[in-house]
């Protein structure tokens, strides 16, 4: 009797043990697999936005006209609140406080997810608080440590957004964005006949070209791409419009494409980085589950050698 009593007690934990085995492996496939989503969906988002920040170039005007409207209507308390956390912290802008809950107001949409604020509400905030405040000065710290309040009051109301853009909008891409915005505007004059003379015409392409020809150099010898094919874009459109236009006054009829700064072995580098990540993260796994694996055969092989003796006795 006390003999099988033993062998049921041996029995019991072979089957415990190999069901929290299992349930382990279980555990670790499924940590390992949401921590290699997790990467590969910043690396995913990080590149997307890289790619498309000065595609949204074209609504800054339809924003700025949106957040102007929003800045008319009169304050919310419960928004003021958020803004004073803010404010309190050294902000350092009069001008903050004001603007700060009608901002806040404008951007809140209840439709949107709590995971992020899409991403051209937050790069054209970032122009907008430019334009607004501090056009034609050299103050970015000042842009800098204003936009960041709107976001931070926004946080305080509601979910953190624009996380990405907090540290990636820099003052070299905050003047890209600029030019290729002006160059925009000005051909846009000249697609509509907002420039109807034909001094019009020629004050506006020569605006293009010298944002042109300002960085025809750089995107030879640097490798931001993606704004280089952005500038090149525009130019197509620019030499598409303007090739019926007589010129003259030195302005310019036609505009090269700009040469593209081009190194293949950068467009992989994202990619590469990717996969040695996820390679190393499997054989984490693989190595942490032979471990386990080896462990669940010993103890296995001391209970069987344990029950072999019962047996005997």
């Amino acid at each position: 009797m006390l003999k099988d009593i033993k062998l049921s007690n041996r029995i019991m934990q072979i089957k415990t043990l190999d069901a929290r085995y299992h349930n382990k492996i279980y555990y670790i496939n499924f940590e390992n697999f949401i921590l290699i989503y997790n990467i590969i969906k910043t690396i995913c988002i990080n590149i997307s936005i890289s790619f498309f920040v000065y595609l949204y170039v074209n609504l800054f005007d339809e924003k700025k006209s949106h957040y102007e409207e929003y800045i008319q209507i009169s304050n919310n308390d419960i928004l003021k609140e958020n803004c004073i956390k803010v404010q309190l912290q050294s902000i350092g802008i009069d001008v903050f406080f004001e603007t700060c809950p009608k901002i806040i107001n404008c951007l809140y949409d209840p439709e949107e997810t709590d995971e992020r604020i899409k991403d051209e509400a937050c790069i054209s905030l970032f122009y907008w608080t430019y334009d607004k405040y501090y056009k034609d000065k050299t103050e970015y710290d000042n842009i800098k440590k204003h936009y960041h309040g709107f976001l931070h009051a926004y946080n305080n109301y509601t979910v953190s957004i624009c996380d990405y853009f907090k540290e990636n909008l820099t003052e070299i891409v905050l003047k890209k964005l600029k030019d290729i915005y002006d160059m925009n505007t000005e051909l846009n004059k000249i697609k509509t006949n907002n420039a109807p003379n034909i001094s019009d015409k020629i004050a506006c392409a020569k605006k293009c070209g010298n944002i042109h020809k300002k960085y025809e150099n750089m995107c030879k010898s640097n490798d931001d791409k993606i704004f280089c094919t952005e500038l090149n874009k525009l130019t197509t459109e620019y030499n598409t419009k303007t090739k019926n236009i007589f010129c003259e006054n030195n302005a310019p009829g036609y505009l090269p494409l700009v040469q593209i700064y081009n190194k293949k072995a950068h467009n992989y580098v994202p990619i590469v980085v990717a996969l040695l990540i996820t390679l190393f993260i499997f054989m984490l796994y693989k190595f942490e589950a032979y471990i386990l694996y080896k462990s669940h055969i010993y103890y296995c092989d001391q209970i069987i050698e344990d029950v072999f003796i019962i047996n005997i006795l």
